[in-house]
């Protein structure tokens, strides 16, 4: 059986899987370190959202679910990393990504932008952030 969904209504089911997302706790984190593994200096400030931080390990655990940049991570500019960027964590989103495969990123961007106001050019996973990283 083929089954065709107009953008719009994609757009709202995809909303509705999201509604869990959309009252998240985000606070500003510095991570200002030398990183051994990359033989480099990190001073990096994004916005991290997280689902609680009532408890006393959320700073420690830094479970966050989206990280916003404003600038490119590790403040190096990197061929193919347009900031504002929006980074996700791959393993909460496993079942969504293969579920809208390619419009995943479209998707996720469109309501991100509406749910918390803040602009976004591109959409990587932590997974696919690395490969912007030189090594």
């Amino acid at each position: 059986m083929k089954v065709l969904i107009g953008e719009n209504k994609l757009q709202s089911i995809f909303k509705g899987l999201m509604s869990e997302y959309s009252d998240l706790v985000l606070k500003e984190k510095d991570y200002d370190y030398y990183d051994h593994k990359k033989n480099r200096y990190i001073d990096y400030t994004p916005i991290n959202f997280y689902e609680d931080t009532d408890n006393d390990d959320w700073w420690e655990l830094d479970d966050w679910i989206f990280q916003y940049a404003e600038v490119p991570p590790y403040n190096e500019p990197v061929e193919g990393f347009d900031t504002p960027l929006l980074i996700y964590a791959s393993y909460r989103f496993a079942r969504l990504t293969t579920m809208f495969g390619n419009n995943f990123n479209g998707l996720l961007k469109e309501w991100f932008e509406s749910t918390y106001g803040y602009p976004v050019k591109q959409v990587v996973s932590d997974y696919e952030c690395e490969k912007f990283v030189r090594i």
